[in-house]
């Protein structure tokens, strides 16, 4: 079969250094005691590990790890393959070892590397959950690679996670998806959104193939993230050594705009002289916008990195959203160092704006926890949002993980995920179809 040239950014030599090691570990799968035999016996066969005969053969596979660089997928794939391959030949694999996770989403490239936005601190808790479950797995940027892949190992992948829109268009080419006239293609029920955002995502299967990172009560995957390992890292002020300071959670002056900003400049004006409240931000703009284009008794900090933006909270009483960024960590990472969160509604019903039930917010996971740890107030109501300023400069909470944020509920959530018979779930679908209509896949 030939592939499509999709874009391709994978380093050709890497790319055969992974075939060659997939290629390995496939004939050692088929006949592991004759073709073991055969390898050793290859003139030449690594011979850099002939000095120590204690040392596994296979460690010759992989480079020094004096170049092992982890923020690179590519080096990353290299060791897994390598681990593959020597517990294979020595027949020391563990639990789940030989079951392969194949990450496709780009946001997983970027938490290796390190990057810091919502999808990657969820990226960091799916890895980890990976790890103490014992799965393999394998990073790549294009469907191309990913197909490439699942080639290497039909019969031990066990779910590919890839963004909606690569799963479209998988769905959509001939190369990429099994059917009858590609019998080596990725069979449908294994591909699985990564998706931030409650719905909106477009799964061919519906919502019960994407995977999130909050509890939205629908039918999509509740994975979720755990915040366990940054709360150990933050020092918890007592309320009672803090200022009295709110700190805004906002990245931009332009979130201060008339349209687009959620509350008014008299609701903080008001909160700062009825309840002798000063308020601090850390925008990213660049020149510094002047202090016209804040909210009264607002000062610019400036851009913070992480810490210094942590630290800042940490001595805040309370954390204000301001409706962007929508469902950010923060205000979770917030709670673990005693801080509530106020936040406003995006969305209420117009003929009856007072019925909670109906609710849209900056963070609906947060509204539904409740006080005293989030105060969800009404867009526009001035006098509920100074109520709810003072009830968190008066209400004292201590450090809070939320139960299914620890790392403990990830890796149950993680394991259930990768244990579910999809694969049957995915027949049931197409039974239906065949009565009701729809489009049919091969298995």
């Amino acid at each position: 079969m030939v592939l499509p040239v999709w874009s391709v950014r994978t380093s050709r030599i890497a790319l055969l250094g992974g075939t060659t090691l997939a290629l390995l570990l496939c004939m050692y799968l088929w006949n592991p005691v004759s073709n073991m035999q055969t390898w050793v016996k290859m003139p030449g066969f690594l011979e850099s590990t002939t000095a120590n005969p204690g040392q596994s053969p296979m460690l010759g596979l992989f480079p020094e790890e004096s170049v092992y660089d982890p923020s690179l997928w590519m080096d990353r794939n290299m060791k897994t393959m390598h681990r593959l391959l020597s517990c294979t030949a020595a027949g020391t694999c563990l639990q789940n070892q030989t079951k392969i996770v194949l990450l496709g989403d780009f946001h997983m490239v970027g938490t290796i590397r390190g990057e810091l936005q919502g999808e990657h601190v969820w990226g960091r808790s799916i890895l980890a959950a990976l790890d103490e479950l014992g799965y393999s797995y394998l990073f790549s940027e294009t469907n191309q690679e990913v197909v490439q892949q699942y080639r290497m190992f039909p019969d031990k992948v066990v779910a590919i996670i890839l963004d909606p829109q690569a799963i479209l268009e998988c769905f959509s080419n001939q190369y990429c998806l099994k059917s009858n006239s590609n019998r080596h293609g990725i069979p449908f029920w294994l591909l699985f959104g990564f998706h931030w955002w409650r719905g909106a995502a477009s799964h061919p299967l519906g919502e019960r193939w994407v995977i999130s990172p909050e509890h939205y009560q629908n039918e999509q995957v509740y994975i979720g993230y755990s915040i366990q390992d940054a709360c150990s890292k933050r020092t918890y002020i007592p309320f009672h050594d803090r200022p009295n300071q709110a700190y805004i959670l906002a990245k931009f002056a332009q979130y201060f705009l008339p349209e687009d900003f959620l509350w008014t400049n008299e609701a903080f004006e008001l909160a700062s002289k009825t309840v002798d409240v000063n308020f601090v931000v850390g925008l990213r703009d660049s020149p510094a916008p002047s202090a016209d284009a804040l909210p009264p008794a607002t000062r610019n900090l400036g851009p913070l990195d992480q810490d210094h933006f942590f630290d800042a909270v940490a001595h805040s009483k309370v954390l204000v959203g301001v409706g962007h960024p929508f469902l950010s960590p923060s205000p979770w990472d917030a709670l673990c160092v005693g801080v509530p969160f106020i936040q406003p509604t995006l969305w209420s019903d117009p003929g009856d704006p007072h019925d909670t039930s109906k609710w849209i917010s900056q963070h609906d996971p947060m509204m539904n926890l409740g006080e005293p740890y989030a105060y969800t107030v009404l867009q526009g109501d001035t006098e509920g949002f100074v109520q709810a300023m003072k009830k968190a400069l008066t209400t004292p909470i201590q450090p809070y993980v939320h139960p299914e944020m620890t790392k403990e509920g990830v890796t149950r959530r993680m394991g259930a995920f990768l244990s579910f018979d999809w694969r049957g779930l995915g027949m049931e679908i197409l039974k239906n179809r065949t009565n009701t209509g729809g489009e049919m896949y091969a298995l």
